[in-house]
């Protein structure tokens, strides 16, 4: 069993606008000891918050810098943000540093840090306070995103939440390590027996993977037995997307599936519809309908429990992230090759209603970050770490707000933005341990 690491003190450098005090007041009263960042500090999908698979890791100069000097260098000023209607919520040191990869999920970010050639932590930031829960140590780099399961309102008191892990063990192979996300412990492990191909998602029984050999399985949470298995005709990239007593499956075979989470394929209630091409973005699931892209070009809305096509529309390229849903409003990030290596992205804005339509277009955007009652926030695709502001009506930019002392910019999906108090939140990360909260002023 691998035990938590509890780090004492953790929130010692953070900082808090909310309290009144501005950052540069606040840094000059922190710690001036320094810490050396004397690793050899690896980065993972620099900027924007990163795929389901991650990306190689790139070797960066190592650094000696004093607390208050590098935060000061690094965190956004009040100034800025109060010019631009944002606040800052806190920022901080809550991680030593050798950031590779981090992820915003729910309600927290997820870090993974290295130490040394080969050894490697999963750390818990608190997403309200910034404060460190715990350090876990991996088998490796995580090769696919940490995925969180919340249990329904009526068992939220008997059961934590749970963070899913897919890691290679030397010699046994794949396995899906279960986590008691309140202590960073692990509950149980799950040995696969095949390949995985997609990150694991969870219901309240089950946990859900995909497999390089064109299969999801299903395991009991009770036992850590395969409960079933269903074939498709491709591999399956893309986590598995859960919605009452269904789950909901994109293949590369191009069909979204619609099976039973307890029996897989049930006649009479499972489904099938076809795209034109494979499907590499988790499906969303939102408002009970099931939102997809798809590399034939389109974006669809689906029925959840008949399968039934509502729309679909033409934007000119792939779609390969999820769909973004935010009240009547639809994102979708389109990516098409100019080049060897090089991709053209662009976002569209589709207004989602029974007569539903291509509202408007925004070239030159990363990713989704988040979204407020005024604005889609979007990390821009201009070869630097800008946030831009768009207006929800046009598209038209409100602002953009420099991002570059950081390398990871992370924001929410639909079940997150859900909440009012947590539209428009951003989470900016730095390999060196440095975070910082931001959020538009209410």
């Amino acid at each position: 069993m691998h035990l938590p690491i509890v780090l004492a003190d953790s929130g010692a450098l953070l900082t808090r606008s909310s309290r009144g005090r501005g950052i540069a007041a606040v840094l000059a009263g922190l710690c001036h000891a320094s810490i050396v960042l004397g690793l050899a500090v690896l980065c993972g999908c620099s900027g924007g918050t990163p795929s389901e698979r991650t990306t190689p890791a790139v070797k960066t100069a190592n650094t000696e810098i004093g607390d208050t000097e590098s935060l000061a260098r690094v965190v956004i000023p009040d100034e800025r943000l109060q010019d631009i209607g944002f606040l800052n919520l806190w920022a901080g040191r809550p991680s030593k540093g050798g950031i590779t990869n981090a992820w915003f999920l729910l309600d927290s970010l997820y870090v993974e840090r290295q130490e040394g050639p080969s050894k490697f932590f999963l750390e818990k930031i608190e997403g309200a306070t910034g404060l460190q829960s715990w350090s876990f140590p991996l088998e490796g780099r995580l090769e696919f995103a940490p995925q969180v399961y919340r249990y329904p309102k009526h068992l939220r008191a008997e059961k934590n939440d749970e963070l899913f892990l897919v890691q290679h063990k030397d010699g046994s192979g794949d396995h899906v390590f279960c986590l008691d996300d309140r202590f960073g412990a692990t509950t149980y492990t799950i040995p696969c027996g095949f390949l995985v191909s997609s990150p694991a998602s969870a219901s309240e029984e089950f946990v859900f993977v995909g497999s390089w050999n064109k299969t999801v399985y299903a395991f009991s949470k009770q036992t850590q037995r395969q409960s079933w298995f269903y074939i498709t005709e491709g591999p399956i990239v893309a986590a598995p997307e859960t919605g009452d007593v269904n789950v909901f499956v994109g293949s590369e075979d191009g069909f979204l599936y619609c099976l039973n989470q307890e029996k897989g394929w049930l006649q009479g209630t499972s489904w099938r519809v076809r795209t034109g091409a494979k499907i590499e973005g988790k499906p969303t699931f939102y408002r009970s309908r099931i939102y997809l892209g798809s590399w034939d070009y389109k974006v669809y809305r689906f029925e959840m429990y008949q399968g039934i096509r509502n729309w679909n529309h033409s934007v000119g390229a792939r779609v390969s992230q999820p769909i973004f849903p935010f009240k009547d409003w639809i994102f979708a990030v389109r990516e098409g090759d100019v080049a060897a290596g090089k991709k053209e992205r662009a976002l569209v804005a589709i207004e989602d209603g029974v007569e539903s339509r291509i509202n408007w277009e925004r070239p030159a955007v990363r990713r989704v970050l988040a979204a407020d009652g005024l604005h889609c926030y979007v990390l821009a695709d201009d070869g630097a770490m800008n946030i831009n502001a768009l207006r929800l009506g046009d598209g038209t930019p409100a602002w953009t707000l420099d991002a570059g002392s950081f390398d990871f910019v992370l924001g929410q999906d639909a079940e997150q933005g859900a909440a009012r108090e947590k539209w428009g939140q951003i989470y900016l990360v730095s390999r060196d341990g440095i975070m910082q909260c931001i959020r538009p002023r209410r």
